[in-house]
């Protein structure tokens, strides 16, 4: 007996090991196998059994032993795992390898950053009120249609578009509770699972003993016991960040996506899968129902449900008739000229802040900076303080008395001189969290006030402090990072003040423009969430621009009919599809060498399939000393460029010293 087997490593194609008398009977399609290949030991799946091996000469060598004896990749996961190789541009093995690690626990960098919480800490946090409530019209009318594909077993793709507190998760719950009624399973994603301990914890309420809970902060332990309890059948709902969708799960009914514009569902490591994407497709293969939710919808996923790919679900209202927070814009440069000490906080929003704190409410102060001061420059020549190591300057944090770089980690103390001129001219410019937590406090002494961010977060279960202390009304005020902006639902928040608007919104993007739209609508939405209305206030020195002012009215239609057009218009998703080639080393010379050899190549070979967009410096050219250049191809179909790149990569797959990585769909 023969096996054909993928290796987790970059090659493209199956190889074929005698299977040893002792492993004939045990060893099945799926599994993981340890092999000998050139001169040492590799890991593998089996994805085929067979009797004879035709057209081969020479000798073949045997399986060494079976790994996670017991653990069986099911055929589609194996397809899905196909699937992603050919689409995102990678080996079969590699793909394979990212779905279910060898020993289903190897810890891999996964898709939460900060410190996360394991299930006994999520337990800990209070149980939420009774989330049982009667639906309004729009959720029934929601409700009906996916409960139907459910009951049809068709594999429709729905996208809810709802705005805030429109009520899309009892819509998640029920739809699942529907799932598990007709004997079949249930994914739930979300973008970061440390940042939804109220999704988390609404869930194992609603569905006691059946929920398994995936993250990368799991011990190797606890993600094994997760891993089998689903394997088993005994939890019937997995919730996850985007690993989990590739959970084990049997009979799988419906797979929701949370917050699907969300751009942390797309992985940064080989393969550069896209969570949404893949949960589509394994929707696809299992005869599952996909249902993407969110308030500001990607433009790709409202393209494809306006013309008819996916079914539009439409939640306009807010739940039990509350209303959307009145939000006013305020122009910073207003402020600058009227006021000769300028301040963070424009007068509408210091005004805001202490109504709040007098009528005992609760308030969320939103800056997507941390740090206390951006970048560090000399008045004198105009130097920034830049890392040693990045092309990019060093960030003050006040507490540690330290300048920090956001990449690499490197510290240095304050310097008292400019490097270049030695001028004693060093100013502090722009703001982060720590300022802004700085001056709130300075204002107002007597607040109760936690900061939100990375930083704050570092130590597991911090974050859950935060969170519980914010519920039960110990603090007054959140400032945070986009933190703040997801999976918070506090009735007695009525004030959300974006310190600044424009920190998104100029950035070198063809998304600055939706991400902006997107924070602002989403970190709105955290306001006027119980029965007191809520306010906000969004600062910005571009009030005109049309991403703030359709965040102000909460147009979403106007903002899609419009960056559409400019989409359009510049030829950037989803009018096309994009394929980024990276190229990384220490080597500036080398990488530019190559780089230019693959896109020669690439010129030759690209009869109309694609645009090549020059070869460039990435945003960031170096981190950690290595030097990162890109290629962007821009075409049709990615399968099709993919085809065109794969055999070009591996020409230059030998080249030393540069490492060439492909991103298909890059964010």
């Amino acid at each position: 007996m023969f096996a054909q087997v993928i290796l987790d490593l970059p090659v493209e194609k199956s190889f074929h090991y005698k299977i040893p008398e002792t492993l004939q009977t045990e060893l099945k399609v799926g599994q993981w196998v340890e092999v000998p290949f050139n001169k040492r030991s590799c890991k593998g799946i089996v994805i085929g059994l067979q009797k004879e091996i035709s057209d081969f000469a020479g000798e073949t060598k045997e399986i060494s032993r079976i790994l996670a004896a017991g653990q069986q990749i099911s055929e589609d996961l194996l397809n899905l795992t196909r699937w992603m190789a050919e689409y995102y541009c990678c080996s079969w093995g590699e793909a394979l390898a990212a779905v279910v690690p060898w020993n289903v626990s190897a810890q891999r960098r996964d898709d939460n950053r900060g410190a996360l919480p394991c299930a006994d800490d999520i337990e800990k946090l209070e149980s939420p009120p009774n989330t049982f409530f009667n639906l309004t019209l729009d959720q029934k009318a929601s409700l009906e249609r996916v409960v139907l594909a459910l009951t049809q077993a068709k594999s429709e793709v729905f996208l809810l578009h709802g705005v805030t507190a429109s009520g899309k998760t009892e819509i998640y719950f029920r739809a699942i509770e529907a799932a598990v009624a007709l004997g079949k399973s249930a994914i739930l994603l979300v973008p970061e699972i440390a940042l939804t301990p109220q999704l988390v914890e609404w869930s194992r309420v609603r569905f006691s003993g059946k929920v398994a809970v995936l993250h990368s902060a799991l011990s190797v332990s606890e993600r094994r016991q997760e891993w089998m309890r689903i394997g088993q059948g005994s939890a019937s709902v997995v919730i996850g960040a985007r690993s989990a969708i590739f959970a084990p799960l049997r009979r799988l009914g419906i797979v929701i996506v949370d917050e699907e514009h969300e751009p942390a569902y797309k992985q940064e490591e080989t393969p550069r899968y896209h969570a949404r994407d893949a949960a589509i497709q394994r929707g696809r293969l299992n005869g599952a129902v996909v249902v993407l939710g969110s308030a500001t919808p990607s433009l790709e996923s409202y393209e494809k449900a306006k013309k008819g790919e996916f079914q539009l679900l439409s939640l306009p209202q807010r739940v039990e008739k509350r209303v959307l927070p009145e939000v006013f814009v305020v122009d910073m440069r207003e402020e600058a000229r009227e006021n000769r000490r300028f301040s963070i906080f424009s007068r509408r929003l210091r005004f805001a802040i202490e109504e709040v704190i007098k009528a005992g409410e609760q308030g969320i102060l939103f800056i997507n900076r941390r740090g206390f001061a951006p970048f560090v420059q000399c008045q004198s020549c105009g130097t920034v303080v830049g890392c040693r190591s990045c092309s990019v300057g060093l960030s003050f944090h006040s507490r540690l008395q330290k300048l920090v770089c956001h990449y690499c980690g490197y510290q240095l103390p304050p310097p008292s001189v400019c490097h270049q001129c030695r001028e004693p001219a060093l100013r502090y410019l722009g703001i982060g969290t720590q300022k802004v937590e700085s001056e709130l406090v300075r204002l107002f002494p007597a607040v109760r006030v936690a900061r939100l961010d990375s930083d704050t977060t570092r130590k597991r279960g911090a974050y859950e402090k935060i969170f519980s202390q914010f519920k039960k009304g110990q603090l007054d005020f959140l400032v945070g990072t986009q933190m703040v902006a997801k999976g918070f639902d506090f009735p007695r928040v009525t004030l959300v003040g974006v310190a600044s608007a424009d920190v998104t919104l100029h950035l070198t993007d063809f998304r600055s423009s939706e991400r902006t739209f997107s924070l602002l609508t989403q970190v709105a939405g955290r306001s006027g969430r119980g029965e007191r209305p809520g306010r906000v206030i969004i600062q910005t020195f571009s009030p005109e621009h049309y991403a703030i002012q359709m965040a102000r009215s909460q147009d979403y239609e106007g903002f899609f009919e419009k960056e559409m057009r400019y989409r359009l218009e510049t030829r950037f998703p989803p009018a096309v599809h994009l394929i980024d080639i990276l190229f990384k080393g220490k080597d500036e010379l080398k990488v530019v060498q190559i780089g230019k050899e693959i896109m020669e190549r690439l010129r030759q070979n690209g009869g109309g399939v694609f645009e090549i967009i020059g070869l460039a410096p990435c945003p960031i050219p170096r981190i950690r000393d290595q030097y990162y250049w890109h290629l962007l191809l821009r075409g049709e179909s990615p399968v099709r460029v993919s085809e065109m790149v794969r055999p070009i990569l591996r020409a230059c797959q030998k080249k030393r010293g540069v490492t060439v990585k492909v991103d298909v769909d890059p964010y």
